[in-house]
């Protein structure tokens, strides 16, 4: 768990050196940087089962959110722990571990509803601003 905490401390450098947190061009910029970071960090899973599962589900939730300015994506990250996280720019990443936890596709969507709902309501965004 240590590399996923060294992860957000970057993440947090990152979003202070964006001056400008509101603007989605921003936002999507940002969230660019932040998951080529997180990709390098965690290999992603390649099994086009898995894949098209959390991106089913992702994107049939994603029509609904009224965050529309921009693009979701859905990614399962390689490693056993039962979580999920997102990223601004509408950067959704599920561990295969969650994957592997969940019994339904009604459970794969309330974690990623849950994710959703963060980048939606610009969670992070907003911890930051706070922080300064």
């Amino acid at each position: 768990m240590k590399k996923v905490e060294i992860l957000f401390a970057f993440l947090l450098i990152l979003f202070l050196v964006f001056p400008c947190l509101g603007a989605t061009v921003d936002e999507s910029r940002m969230g660019k940087k932040i998951a080529e970071e997180v990709e390098k960090e965690f290999p992603l899973v390649k099994n086009p089962v898995d894949v098209s599962r959390v991106e089913s589900v992702g994107y049939s939730l994603a029509r609904f959110s009224t965050r529309q300015d921009i693009e979701y994506k859905f990614k399962v990250i390689a490693k056993k722990d039962i979580n999920a996280f997102s990223i601004p720019g509408g950067y959704v990443y599920v561990f295969k571990g969650m994957l592997d936890f969940v019994r339904t596709d009604s459970e794969l969507a309330a974690v990623i509803a849950h994710e959703i709902a963060h980048i939606e309501y610009r969670h992070a965004l907003k911890q930051v601003a706070t922080a300064r």
